[in-house]
């Protein structure tokens, strides 16, 4: 739709479902590996940066923590985003989308900005010299020095998926129409006929639809739904082809009886 447009969407809590139930345990550990990796990289960075006094060393710091505190966010968000019988429900011109949310989104348009101040540092700093080298002012020394490859090709790699976010085309999404079921993620996805589908299972925290021409299936926290109400919607369309015509504004109110 166009630079930072945001359709709106409803949230609606579902009642008569049984829905999904979290696994126990969730992201902690993640988040903890991830607060140790920050504290491990801010000692080292801390470090260099204060040894060798370089306004550039300091801005390539800062995009580095700032890489971090963006992934703890949009980790934390996908986890807010996604509520048991709750669904995130937006009506198009001809069907109902169910996306990611916005809390992951926002947090992920910033990657455009720091990917680019990590390159720009990381070149810098290669250019004068100071990225390389033996002494303790070097940032990356002895065999420590291949480690910058990986973060040139972090600072690359989050760039495009940022500048998606801003463009309101990146994200997971899942939209029914009277006729397709589609899926949209960042590197996969899939569609399909009514006809074709028989149905949409869960197990093993993924969500699956289930069609003549193969499945197609997102993680329980890829989109801000419960996973388990939209996989039992899925399966009421495919049981019931009068119940499509009804597809957009009639599924909102399906949802909302959570008779279905």
């Amino acid at each position: 739709m166009g630079w930072l447009v945001e359709l709106t969407a409803t949230e609606i809590t579902i009642s008569n479902r049984r829905g999904w139930h979290p696994p126990k345990g969730g992201v902690a550990p993640l988040l903890i590996v991830a607060a140790i990796l920050a504290i491990i990289v801010t000692a080292w960075l801390g470090a260099v940066t204060i040894a060798t006094g370089s306004v550039v060393v300091a801005l390539f710091a800062a995009s580095v923590l700032a890489l971090i505190g963006l992934s703890i966010g949009m980790l934390i968000a996908k986890v807010r985003d996604t509520r048991p019988l709750v669904v995130r429900a937006r009506v198009t011109a001809d069907g109902v989308t169910f996306d990611a949310g916005t809390g992951a989104r926002s947090l992920m348009r910033w990657l455009a900005p720091v990917g680019v101040l990590m390159l720009a540092s990381l070149v810098a700093l290669l250019v004068s010299g100071e990225l390389y080298g033996d002494s303790g002012e070097a940032v990356f020394s002895g065999v420590g020095r291949f480690g910058s490859v990986a973060f040139f090709a972090i600072g690359a790699a989050i760039i495009l998926p940022g500048i998606r976010a801003w463009r309101g085309s990146g994200g997971a999404s899942l939209t029914l129409t009277p006729t397709t079921v589609s899926l949209t993620l960042p590197r996969t996805g899939g569609s399909a006929d009514w006809p074709a589908i028989g149905g949409a299972t869960f197990a093993a925290e993924r969500a699956s639809v289930l069609a003549n021409s193969g499945t197609f299936s997102w993680a329980s926290r890829d989109l801000a739904s419960d996973p388990v109400v939209l996989t039992e919607l899925i399966t009421y369309y495919a049981e019931n082809p009068a119940a499509r015509a009804t597809i957009g504004s009639g599924t909102i109110a399906l949802l909302q009886l959570g008779r279905f």
